[in-house]
């Protein structure tokens, strides 16, 4: 009972942080000829479309973050206001990359689907730049895929940029 109380929990935060994160509309230029060799190790932030034109993305940033470790392991997370939730560890296991457009997710902990514990996740993957990644899986046990767009996370080159033009 504890268990569902905190999904539900969980989940409320997520719609009531989602929608405040859901003010701002960020573009991103994605390449004609996407990076054969980019990594995805790193830090990548989820997001929202909201229109795709021809050299460029515009989406809306969700409070959701994946960190892809050289070490190979993964984590997942959803950062809530911090009064209300704060940060959360959703996942966490580890990753190997089999081929140049799919990676194998091996499941450890997960605190929004405990039946996923112990099960692999193959995830089809385009990188439509080094910082702009289109993810595409099923997740086990489930009738439906999913679709997600990640951008990576960076330290801005100019600390006085406006976030907006990141």
């Amino acid at each position: 009972m504890k268990t569902l109380t905190f999904i539900a929990c969980f989940l409320l935060g997520a719609c009531v942080t989602a929608q405040s994160f859901a003010q701002e509309v960020f573009t991103f230029p994605y390449d004609k000829t996407p990076p054969k060799e980019a990594s995805l190790k790193g830090i990548w932030q989820m997001c929202q479309p909201r229109s795709i034109e021809m050299d460029y993305i515009k989406v809306v940033k969700l409070p959701y973050i994946k960190y892809l470790d050289n070490d190979g392991s993964f984590r997942t997370l959803f950062v809530g206001e911090p009064s209300r939730i704060g940060a959360v560890m959703t996942m966490q296991g580890t990753f190997n990359q089999d081929t140049d457009s799919t990676y194998v997710e091996h499941i450890l902990q997960s605190v929004t689907d405990p039946v996923l514990i112990g099960k692999k996740n193959q995830l089809k993957f385009k990188l439509l730049s080094k910082d702009l990644m289109i993810i595409n899986f099923q997740l086990p046990g489930n009738s439906f895929s999913s679709t997600e767009i990640w951008i990576r996370v960076a330290i801005p080159s100019d600390s006085k940029k406006n976030s907006k033009s990141l």
